[in-house]
């Protein structure tokens, strides 16, 4: 599995996506998020300055802010109650 590549698929999606890195991250470096938010037309990317890999349990307020705005940026308009 660690061989697989998913790469070509990337540029194929396209839904709302955000993307959160940490920037002291060993296992995925932030230069693979770059790529992603690259190859992903309209995503955003969040690089969390004092996280490693598990940047929601080192940085939960951060994270979990920026998931909050993200989700709020996309959230569907609701259609009128009558």
């Amino acid at each position: 599995l660690r061989e697989a590549t998913m790469r070509p698929l990337i540029s194929t999606i396209k839904v709302p996506s955000l993307i959160i890195a940490g920037a002291l991250d060993e296992s995925t470096p932030p230069y693979q998020s770059e790529e992603l938010h690259s190859a992903i037309k309209g995503s955003k990317l969040v690089v969390l300055a004092a996280a490693a890999h598990l940047s929601n349990l080192e940085q939960p307020e951060a994270f979990n802010s920026a998931l909050v705005e993200f989700l709020q940026e996309h959230e569907p308009e609701q259609a009128p109650t009558a």
